[in-house]
This record gives structure tokens, C-alpha cells and sequence, in this order.
């Protein structure tokens, strides 16, 4: 369970949006390894996500104060971006990064999903054919990745743990370098 955080500004003004130049509405990713992801809503506000992303949060931990710099820091100085809300979510981060898609083994009836990792739009829109497919006609389709039951794990809590706060921390080092 990794714990991660997003924003949305309140509307922007045309104005405001023109000093953006950002007139094509693309959804934008930046290149690194704790990225922050961005795009415009229909009603003309930032949905700003990212930052460093928390393990096993059973309790939600808001602290937006990261991500409010990231957002301001991202944009021109200039522009007054005001934050209207913040909010935050569990997601299920796999180790090698594949979802997993199967049959409970226990119930062969249903089908499950998950662990997106923080990628999951794409690839769950690609998952929703191949798990229609499989109910309608019992058989994975040709063209489906290997998947399996189970996702890799260390072997323990404590090494899950340390495992994520080491990767993290290399990865900002791998960022910032």
C-alpha cells in the first residue's frame, strides 16, 4: 500500500491560462522517477499530482505543503495558481511494476485486478478488453502479457519497508544527480 497525493486549483481565468501557454489541454508526465503529473479539467483547473509517495499509510496523512511547492515551483512564478482542494489515496504499488490480473483461485468466477503502480489509466482501459474477453469466452486473448497469480514481494513487512524507503530515496538521489 503506497499512500500518494494530488490537488486542484480553482478555475483559472482565460488570462491566466494564456500566460501558461497552454492552449493544447495535453495531460503532461514529467521525466523523473517521483514524477508529478498534470493536466487541465473542463472547467479550467490544474489537477496537480505527485510528490514523494508514503508506504503503508493505513491513516491518511494529508500534509499538501510538498505539493503545493511542486505545483508553484513547476509553473512560472509570475502566475498565481490558488489551490481549491487536496486530497489523498492508497494505491497498490507492485513490485516489478505489472498488474496482476487473474481468477481467484478460491471463487474461479471472478476475476480480479490491480497494482497499477500509479500507471494505471492506460493499461487498465487495455485490461477492461482482455478481462471482458476472458468472461465472455473463458480463454485469456492471444495478445495478453504474461501475468500471473501473484505479484513479487520481499519476504517481510520490515524489508517491504525498508525496501520502499531505500528505493525512494535512490530514486530522488537518481533525480537530482
Amino acid at each position: 500500500p503506497v499512500q500518494l497525493q494530488a490537488l486542484a486549483t480553482k478555475p483559472l481565468a482565460t488570462e491566466t491560462l494564456a500566460q501558461l501557454g497552454w492552449s493544447g489541454r495535453e495531460c503532461i508526465t514529467d521525466s523523473r522517477r517521483l514524477f508529478n503529473y498534470f493536466r487541465l479539467t473542463v472547467d479550467n483547473r490544474i489537477v496537480f499530482g505527485g510528490g514523494w509517495p508514503k508506504y503503508g499509510q493505513t491513516q491518511l496523512a494529508l500534509n499538501p505543503a510538498d505539493l503545493i511547492s511542486r505545483l508553484n515551483y513547476t509553473f512560472p512564478a509570475d502566475v498565481i495558481l490558488p489551490v481549491a482542494m487536496t486530497w489523498s489515496g492508497i494505491i497498490d504499488y507492485v513490485l516489478d511494476t505489472l498488474p496482476i490480473i487473474t481468477r481467484l483461485q478460491t471463487h474461479p468466477a471472478v476475476i480480479y485486478v490491480g497494482g497499477w503502480c500509479g500507471h494505471g489509466i492506460a493499461l487498465s482501459i487495455a485490461a477492461g478488453a482482455w478481462v471482458a474477453h476472458l468472461s465472455k469466452l473463458g480463454t485469456w486473448p492471444a495478445n495478453v502479457p504474461q501475468f500471473r497469480q501473484q505479484p513479487p514481494l520481499l519476504p517481510t513487512e520490515w524489508a517491504r519497508r525498508l525496501g520502499f524507503w531505500a528505493g525512494i530515496r535512490l530514486m530522488s538521489f537518481l533525480d537530482n544527480s
